[in-house]
């Protein structure tokens, strides 16, 4: 953890320093598959076995690295990049707050991404966007 002090720390009224968990950063993500779409385009049933196994080699490669290295890469390699929830064209699972921040990371050969939320260390596979239709790329 680190421990932000800058202005909020100065003054008659002293307030308790800003605490950042970084610990999360530092660790190698876990992947769940729980509430993965059995929507028709974006569920499992629907990928080739050539596509399933495309899903497999990207989440051993992205299970070697720490949360902070997929940030820091290319979001067309081995990265990241956010989704608005309002771009998303499917219906987004109930369970999830408005603020849920939706993550792309590319995993299929031709860049098509599969899209959940990070949940702590573990990222929430929601979407296998396989065509590339489930938000405007």
């Amino acid at each position: 953890m680190t421990i932000k002090r800058g202005r909020e720390n100065k003054g008659k009224n002293i307030k308790a320093p800003i605490v950042e968990d970084t610990s999360i950063d530092l660790k190698k993500p876990a992947f769940s598959l729980e509430y993965l779409s059995k929507e028709r385009n974006y569920s499992l049933q629907d990928c080739s076995k050539e596509q399933k196994a495309q899903i497999i080699n990207k989440l051993n490669t992205l299970s070697q690295m720490t949360w902070r290295e997929i940030r820091n890469a290319n979001r067309k390699g081995l990265g990241q990049e956010k989704i608005a929830r309002s771009s998303i064209k499917s219906a987004v699972p109930r369970h999830l707050t408005p603020d849920t921040v939706f993550i792309a990371i590319r995993c299929f050969h031709e860049g098509a991404p599969m899209v959940g939320y990070k949940d702590n260390r573990i990222f929430v596979i929601l979407w296998l966007d396989r065509n590339s239709t489930l938000y405007s790329h």
